[in-house]
Parts: C-alpha cells; sequence; structure tokens
C-alpha cells in the first residue's frame, strides 16, 4: 500500500498544496524548500547562535584589523604598538577608542620629495595619507591628517601651490595663510577668524606660529568656534603648514599638547 500524500503548511502568500511524503531512503536532514525557494534546514544543520555571533565578531575583527594595517603611515619604530592598531579598527566602527598617554612621531616622505616630521597623541588615529602632493593646478592639497574622533581634536598638513612672490614665511601674509588651513563651508570659501599671535617660531626658524580662534560649520549645520596652532613655512615657493584645533571649550586643557605638535612641525623638500 502506499505511502499517503502529507499536507505541507507554506507561507500565506503561497497556495497550500500537497506534496509526496518523503521516501524512506532518503536523509532526515535533507533541506525542505518553500515556493519561495527559502531552503529550511534540519536540526543536525543549524548553526548555534553562539557559533554565529562568534563568527560574525570573528570576521569584523580581522576585518577591522585588516583595513588598520593598510594605512599608509611611516612612523618611528618605538611609536608603533598594538594600542595604535586597535584604536584605529574602533575608530572605523564608530566604537569609542582607548585613551593611551603619551605622544608618538609621524614620519613621511612623499614621492615628490616632501618630507616631514611630527608628534601628535597617541590616542589619535591617523585617517588619511595621500600618496602624492599632486593636485589640480593653482590648488592646494592637505595629504595627511589626524585626530581624536570623540573629543574633535584634529591636526592636518596642508601643502599650498607654488608662488613665486614667497621667498621665506614672512612673505605670507595672514589673510594668505588662513585661506589655506582654516576650512570653509556651504556658504563662504573661507571661516572667519580672530588672529590671536603670531610669532616667529622658538623650536624652528624657518617656521612661523600663528594662533586663531575660528568659526566652523558642522555637517549637522552648526556653528562651531574653535581654537587653532598652526606652524607654517615656506619651501620650493609653496606654504607647507601644519594646522592644529580644537573646540574653544577645550582651550585649557588642550592648548599645551596642540602647542606641543606644532613645536615638533619640521618640513624638508629634497
Amino acid at each position: 500500500m502506499g505511502q499517503p500524500d502529507v499536507l505541507a503548511f507554506v507561507p500565506t502568500a503561497c497556495p497550500r498544496q500537497k506534496v509526496p511524503a518523503r521516501p524512506a531512503s532518503l536523509s532526515t536532514h535533507a533541506p525542505n524548500r518553500t515556493c519561495r525557494g527559502r531552503v529550511m534546514m534540519g536540526a543536525a544543520d543549524r548553526t548555534s547562535r553562539r557559533e554565529l555571533i562568534l563568527g560574525v565578531l570573528g570576521a569584523s575583527t580581522a576585518a577591522a584589523l585588516g583595513a588598520a594595517s593598510a594605512i599608509r603611515t611611516v612612523e618611528a619604530a618605538h611609536a608603533v604598538d598594538g594600542r595604535t592598531v586597535v584604536n584605529a579598527a574602533l575608530s572605523g566602527y564608530g566604537i569609542p577608542v582607548q585613551d593611551v598617554a603619551g605622544y608618538t612621531t609621524f614620519v613621511h616622505q612623499w614621492d615628490d620629495g616632501l618630507f616631514v616630521k611630527f608628534q601628535y597623541p597617541k590616542s589619535w588615529v591617523v585617517s588619511r595619507v595621500g600618496s602624492s602632493l599632486s593636485a589640480a593646478p593653482g590648488k592646494a592639497v592637505s595629504p595627511v591628517s589626524m585626530s581624536n574622533y570623540r573629543t574633535a581634536d584634529q591636526c592636518a598638513l596642508y601643502v599650498g601651490p607654488p608662488q613665486p612672490k614667497y621667498r621665506d614665511i614672512s612673505a605670507v601674509s595672514v589673510e594668505e595663510l588662513t585661506a589655506l588651513v582654516l576650512p570653509g563651508d556651504a556658504t563662504r570659501d573661507y571661516s572667519e577668524y580672530t588672529l590671536i599671535r603670531q610669532a616667529a617660531s622658538a623650536a624652528n626658524a624657518s617656521c612661523k606660529q600663528y594662533e586663531f580662534k575660528f568659526n566652523s560649520t558642522t555637517r549637522s549645520g552648526y556653528d562651531v568656534e574653535r581654537y587653532n596652532v598652526t606652524s607654517a613655512t615656506v619651501l620650493k615657493t609653496c606654504v607647507v603648514a601644519l594646522s592644529c584645533s580644537c573646540v574653544s571649550n577645550r582651550i585649557k586643557s588642550q592648548a599645551p599638547a596642540l602647542k606641543l605638535i606644532a613645536d615638533s612641525f619640521q618640513a624638508t623638500w629634497f
């Protein structure tokens, strides 16, 4: 006597239908397919929730560490440690980074011949290092930047286009410098600023230091006042400047750190 038909229950979008019972010779763990082609796995084929979570975490951690290792930086040998890599990975996923005391040294030489060196806090994350200084004629470039994503403290290197009139940094006006290092927004090409101080750098005779307060508009449309310390020099008739900034309500705690970064700035163009 033949085996009776079995009524199969499928999603409501599909009609109820009769399907033959599974032959005894087939494994009881073979997948059943609904009318939508979705596979319902047998108990022996199911992956436990714990195994799935561990697998996803393992894959995302590996991807994050791989992305961090792909950052094109050249740092002092003593500066590279596991915390720097982990901070980069965590920041990439929007997770708060670990507070790390002290400073590390950024050293890089571009193919164009520009060599720069400066210190920055270990807890900051390098967000980009461009491979070239090439840009459209008459345009400035910012080949490297780094920041603390939680507090918005940051620094960035800027290289202006060649200007024959620039013999040294004394030939560069404050307006020309701020047009290079202070960001504009959707309504204007430059930020309004207040010059606090400008003076020759005590740490580097070829550099000049500037202190500003300026207004910056965030992506959300908020107008935020920031404090900036910039160390700048002229190499091959180009302004080369390291701009460091924080929000104004953090001046008291962060001004010494920003000045240390600016004081450590060294640049040579071979």
